[in-house]
């Protein structure tokens, strides 16, 4: 079911060039994308090079990317660096894991209405429903899709989309709607005249008359799709188009035909490391020389097969450990980012205690200093009462990491901590209080006094005249 997958980022690439780029110059052009379409073009290129060259070594590193990414709060990106993550985790064949982060993820590209995102994102979930044989949510999350294409562009992104549903009904034997949906696409395919969709289509087309065994009719299709100059570019596909004149050949029993055709699959194939298309070649080649009597080549190509079969399943082994490695990975990374975000949160909280200590601490010196205004001390009690807790709310904050590591984040502990920090503020905030009250005291008898006398004088005044 990954042709579903690989027929996507086929899409993906079409009209990219397919020399290496190094990975930090197409992070950074990621990275720097601002706009939907020069992200898109980023992505695609960034895309391309994981897929071709770098699928295994550039799990850790994306992951780290994401990481840093979401730190410095630019969601958007991280999200769309994270579906790459996930379809790493699909090709690894943890299709259950990546199906629940797909849905995750989801949830943040309909918030944000990104509608590239909801797209690539349903197409994986589809894949992953595909691994588990679940045809009704295959076809199910590619519909829910198309909603989400863009009113610009849409007749090219929604004739893709009908290809790639087109493909999933000939995935699960249901040739008769993946022609309605091949024909959906000519019609599209054809006012956009776009050949190489054109081509896909013949292919998709060609897949569902060999699906049903009208190969009369497939033939032609088939050479349509081969024709396009494009298409000859694509080696995935070329290997699937040549296995499809293997195949054919083959159930019309013109054998020479088998033999050119799946010998072509077979470099094409080596050249993408496609080992279920090889293993269709093989196969085809054992049962053509089989049919010729051939037993010398009939024995290799049959021993060829089953030593790839082998290996598919010790690879399918591997890719199980590596997909269980990649997802502590993953929690790893997650709980690092949880840490990273609590440690910010507690550097935030700290700065407001700070600030409201400081203001606290501004009102209190104001009141005690002023010499035009009486004050109640129950008003500077209120105040360093509040203070004391700021403080300690702040010392708190400070120490916390200290007094974890410490106490090993034993709660008894940590309590006990706590109080006698408690134990050394409150004697220390009786001191200042009792200070600053006396200090009050003496400034409201002080300001009572002066506005006495200044009466007194008045009414000295007042009676000499």
């Amino acid at each position: 079911m990954k042709t579903i997958l690989k027929f996507l980022i086929c899409f993906s690439m079409a009209g990219s060039l397919y020399g290496q780029t190094k990975m930090d110059s197409l992070f950074n052009d990621f990275l720097k994308s601002k706009g939907e379409a020069e992200m898109t073009t980023s992505l695609d290129s960034l895309t391309k090079h994981i897929f071709l060259f770098e699928k295994s070594d550039v799990q850790k590193r994306l992951m780290q990317e994401v990481t840093k990414l979401r730190l410095s709060h630019q969601e958007k990106h991280a999200d769309h660096l994270e579906l790459r993550v996930i379809m790493l985790l699909y090709f690894n064949g943890d299709y259950t894991n990546s199906l629940l982060l797909s849905t995750n993820l989801l949830e943040k590209f309909k918030k944000r209405n990104d509608s590239l995102g909801i797209i690539m994102t349903y197409n994986v979930m589809s894949n992953c429903y595909a691994s588990n044989d679940n045809t009704e949510m295959v076809i199910s999350s590619q519909k829910k899709s198309i909603p989400f294409i863009p009113s610009k562009n849409r007749s090219k992104d929604l004739c893709r989309q009908y290809i790639m549903l087109a493909d999933s009904y000939n995935a699960v034997s249901l040739q008769d709607s993946s022609i309605v949906y091949s024909q959906k696409a000519m019609k599209l395919a054809n006012e956009l005249k776009d050949e190489q969709l054109l081509s896909f289509i013949h292919l998709s087309i060609a897949q569902s008359y060999i699906g049903t065994k009208d190969y009369d009719l497939a033939l032609p299709f088939l050479r349509k799709a081969v024709a396009n100059s494009e298409i000859q570019k694509l080696p995935g596909t070329m290997s699937q188009l040549m296995n499809g004149f293997a195949y054919l050949y083959l159930e019309t029993k013109q054998y020479d035909s088998v033999y050119h055709y799946a010998n072509l699959a077979i470099q094409k194939a080596q050249s993408m490391n496609w080992n279920e298309q090889l293993l269709a070649s093989y196969e085809y080649l054992y049962q053509s020389f089989e049919q010729t009597k051939q037993l010398d080549n009939t024995y290799k190509y049959f021993r060829l097969a089953t030593a790839l079969k082998d290996s598919l399943f010790d690879m399918e082994k591997i890719k199980s450990f590596e997909s269980i490695s990649f997802h502590e990975q993953l929690k790893e990374q997650e709980r690092e980012l949880e840490l990273a975000k609590a440690e910010e949160e507690r550097q935030h909280t700290i700065q407001f205690a700070l600030l409201a200590i400081g203001i606290i601490s501004f009102i209190i010196i104001f009141l005690l200093l002023s010499r035009s205004m009486i004050t109640s001390t129950r008003l500077i009690k209120f105040l360093s009462v509040v203070a004391l807790l700021m403080v300690f709310e702040f010392l708190n904050l400070i120490l916390h990491p200290f007094l974890e590591k410490v106490t090993h984040h034993s709660p008894v502990l940590m309590l006990l901590s706590l109080v006698c920090i408690a134990a050394l503020l409150v004697p220390l905030h009786h001191k200042i209080e009792h200070w600053a009250t006396h200090k009050l005291v003496e400034k409201n008898k002080q300001i009572r006094l002066a506005a006495a006398k200044k009466t007194i004088q008045q009414l000295e005044v007042k009676s000499e005249h």
